[in-house]
């Protein structure tokens, strides 16, 4: 059975105190679906306080399986932000994602930064995002020991046929956010709402061996949006 989470991504960095109603809302739409693994945007100024907050609103049955790290922010200089780390480690996270910025993150740098995810029980990946040619040749010959998360979506709209890069990194793919892509869409769809053969992609996945969580990062209008995805793909 397919593991799911909700990445609150999806919603924009929001940052407490208005962080707290909104995480409320989204878990009890989880709850309700029996969805327990959630992926968290972490803004620049993150810290162990923040950590401390958002672990006030969890219970037993709900996870923080990942975290998103700032996202115009290279390993480089996450690697120095000691109040940002210590407020993840409070969190216990499963999977950290990276975008990458430079050729460093697909190397030197991301290993720098592994390391320290290693030490605390996680798994660094950088996801895979490759709009311009110094992206696309990193990655082209990146260290098969590099791990990845596969964003649909913008693989697709990189010009990358998904089928190719889930076989070419198999190995390497250990987080993926599960979205739909269509021509006209600036942002990631939801699963179905595009033109992506979803079904096609998530048993290529399974032959592939990938046994992690399809992270929802998507586009949602509404709260009522994402009760309407989330019913339509639990009752799939």
């Amino acid at each position: 059975m397919m593991r799911i989470g909700l990445s609150l991504y999806s919603f924009g960095f929001i940052k407490l105190p208005y962080f707290s109603m909104f995480f409320k809302s989204c878990v009890e739409k989880m709850y309700k679906y029996k969805i327990n693994q959630f992926e968290l945007p972490i803004w620049d100024n993150f810290s162990i306080e923040d950590a401390k907050e958002i672990n006030k609103l969890l219970n037993p049955d709900v996870k923080c399986y990942s975290i998103h790290l700032p996202k115009h922010n290279s390993a480089k200089e996450v690697i120095k932000k000691t109040d940002l780390l210590e407020g993840i480690v409070s969190l216990r996270p499963t999977i950290a994602v990276l975008h990458p910025q430079n050729e460093s993150d697909l190397g030197e740098e991301y290993f720098r930064l592994s390391h320290f995810f290693q030490s605390i029980g996680c798994k660094l990946s950088v996801e895979f995002i490759a709009y311009d040619k110094m992206l696309k040749k990193a990655f082209e010959n990146i260290d098969k020991s590099v791990k990845i998360t596969l964003d649909l979506f913008h693989c697709v709209n990189a010009g990358y046929s998904l089928e190719k890069i889930i076989r070419q990194f198999s190995s390497s793919i250990v987080h993926v956010h599960f979205n739909d892509f269509s021509e006209s869409a600036v942002n990631s769809l939801c699963p179905g709402e595009g033109c992506l053969p979803i079904n096609s992609y998530i048993n290529l996945l399974k032959e592939q061996n990938y046994e992690g969580v399809y992270m929802l990062e998507c586009n949602f209008l509404s709260m009522e949006h994402l009760q309407k995805i989330l019913m339509s793909i639990c009752e799939e």
